[in-house]
């Protein structure tokens, strides 16, 4: 490992934190859209290489939609623009280059000037130092402004939480997740529950299943797959006689494991098509674990039909949904249906 690096480790431990302010009770709450970041970057890095590099990471197309959308939106502007109108932003990232910076340093704030925000400013003292500084850290960099748009997203449908569908959720398989208003519990089939938002322009859905676990070979992709495809194929019909919903297998589907909590999460995400001859799609994403204490294998995904329109933030939606998921402890009153 090179000095470059070592040097870098120890400034990372004392610059990865959070500096949170006392009163953000009397801060302005957050402006800008969903899922877009105000660059703080001159113009003339912002036209060269340092300005491709960040788009590469930060823009790049989000994986699993039907067409070309970027995982955020960049607004570039000057230092000498970022004024008050700017300030209040959601997601704020600050590039410094300057020879003066001696140590190059990354440094993550939350709420420094509205809330919930998220701040983010990395000191270099080159393009070259950048360079290096977003191969290592650039996807964790976009990871946590990620998170933090998830995190907004269930904080507001906590306060507009769909109870009884929660309550449904957790007598009947021992399950919680954060639903917001406007759903509705479509489909009770034992150990498959179907949970959609229809608007005119769109639709969101969620679906619930599990069976019981056997083995680890459970959990690999293909294995999920065929799985998924039972239970759709069960469960969840087209409009016309013998059509289903099915999972498209000719583009690639992405899969990771991760720990969210204490669970081990397998995620895919990829696209949903009806089989039979009907034309319908759409993407989809899906997490799987192990209730370890009913000894099942538990799915929960969420899937959007909206032809003509941009689909990101709504699988980020139900991607916020998914990650509120808890296994509830055993209960003698939770009526949960293993088979």
């Amino acid at each position: 490992m090179n000095k470059y690096l070592i040097s870098f480790w120890m400034i990372l431990l004392i610059s990865f934190s959070s500096c949170e302010t006392d009163d953000t009770m009397l801060m302005p709450t957050i402006t800008g859209k969903a899922y877009e970041i105000v660059l703080v970057m001159e113009d003339g890095f912002w036209e060269a290489e340092p300005g491709l590099m960040m788009t590469k990471i930060f823009a790049a197309d989000m994986e699993g939609l039907t067409q070309s959308e970027p995982v955020f939106d960049l607004a570039q502007i000057p230092s000498s623009a970022f004024n008050n109108l700017f300030r209040t932003h959601r997601n704020i990232f600050r590039i410094d280059i300057n020879p003066d910076n001696r140590k190059e340093s990354i440094l993550y704030s939350s709420n420094v000037y509205a809330k919930p925000q998220l701040v983010v400013d990395i000191k270099v003292g080159s393009a070259e130092k950048l360079k290096e500084v977003l191969q290592n850290y650039g996807p964790q960099i976009r990871d946590r402004f990620i998170a933090a748009e998830l995190a907004r997203i269930i904080s507001n449908y906590k306060s507009y939480e769909e109870i009884e569908i929660g309550d449904k959720i957790k007598k009947h398989h021992a399950l919680y997740m954060t639903v917001p208003k406007g759903y509705v519990y479509d489909v009770e089939q034992g150990n498959f529950a179907w949970i959609t938002l229809e608007t005119p322009k769109h639709s969101q859905g969620l679906f619930v299943y599990y069976y019981d676990y056997v083995s680890e070979d459970q959990l690999k992709k293909e294995n999920l797959i065929a799985k998924r495809n039972f239970f759709l194929r069960k469960y969840v019909p087209g409009p016309t006689e013998g059509s289903y919903m099915s999972t498209q297998i000719e583009l690639p589907i992405e899969t990771r494991a991760f720990m969210k909590d204490s669970l081990y999460m397998v995620e895919l995400r990829g696209l949903w098509e009806l089989a039979g001859p009907d034309f319908m799609g759409g993407p989809f994403i899906s997490r799987t674990t192990i209730d370890t204490l009913r000894q099942r294998v538990v799915t929960v995904e969420g899937y959007v039909y909206a032809p003509k329109e941009e689909k990101r933030n709504y699988i980020r939606q139900l991607e916020a949904i998914l990650n509120s998921l808890e296994i509830l402890p055993l209960d003698e009153s939770l009526e949960v249906n293993v088979k």
